[in-house]
């Protein structure tokens, strides 16, 4: 352990040599930049390119996130689930219907990545969005809606020398929007998940959509 911090002490560079670093990146170019990653994110294709092309465009943290949630969708039980915050919920419930339903068929590793980030995935209905300019404060790049500039709801980190995807801090404020339809009715996130994904895809679907999906699939 005390080799680890002495490690971690001496490979982290100091505040000044952070910011010699960035500055090294004039704002102006970092902001061109900015808008090119968030087109590459939004354009990827998950099933011709390879997915560490795409991972090395997200934090630390989001890759983390996505771990640990398909892991969730995969085993974890309705109390658990319902404990979780709404765009969680829904993150695992779609997973499972899709699953249920095969549209993963096929993908053996990063299923929950290529729900998040896929061709109409969940982070695709930002394009349903109207956004605002990009704008950056130090190290992290933010976007809002065109109504309210000013609250960013899509987040960028820079790190060495370029732009990553804050997915985790994203997903919450992108969802947001849908979370409102179940909290104006008092209803429970569980609940209003469920009834918007009925809703999206009662059509689409040769079976129900209901509790169950609170459960992993068996």
């Amino acid at each position: 352990m005390l080799f680890l911090f002495f490690w971690g002490c001496a490979s982290n560079p100091s505040p000044s040599e952070d910011k010699v670093k960035r500055e090294a990146v004039p704002d102006s170019l970092r902001l061109v930049l900015l808008e090119k990653t968030y087109h590459r994110i939004l354009t990827f294709d998950l099933n011709k390119e390879p997915m560490d092309s795409i991972k090395v465009m997200l934090t630390d943290e989001s890759l983390y996130w996505i771990e640990e949630i398909e892991n969730a969708a995969l085993n974890e039980s309705r109390d658990f689930v319902e404990a979780r915050p709404f765009h969680e919920i829904l993150t695992i419930v779609t997973f499972r219907i899709l699953e249920r339903d095969k549209k993963l068929r096929g993908i053996y590793s990063d299923r929950l990545l290529h729900l998040a980030l896929g061709h109409s995935g969940l982070f695709s209905k930002v394009n349903s969005l109207e956004l605002g300019e990009f704008e950056i404060k130090v190290d992290r790049g933010m976007r809002g809606l065109k109504i309210s500039p000013k609250v960013p709801i899509i987040f960028f980190e820079w790190e060495d020398n370029r732009w990553k995807f804050d997915l985790y801090n994203t997903m919450p404020l992108v969802l947001r929007g849908v979370e409102t339809i179940g909290i104006k009715k008092e209803w429970e996130p569980g609940y209003t998940v469920i009834y918007l994904l009925e809703k999206l895809y009662r059509r689409q679907l040769n079976f129900d959509i209901d509790e169950e999906f609170l459960e992993p699939n068996r």
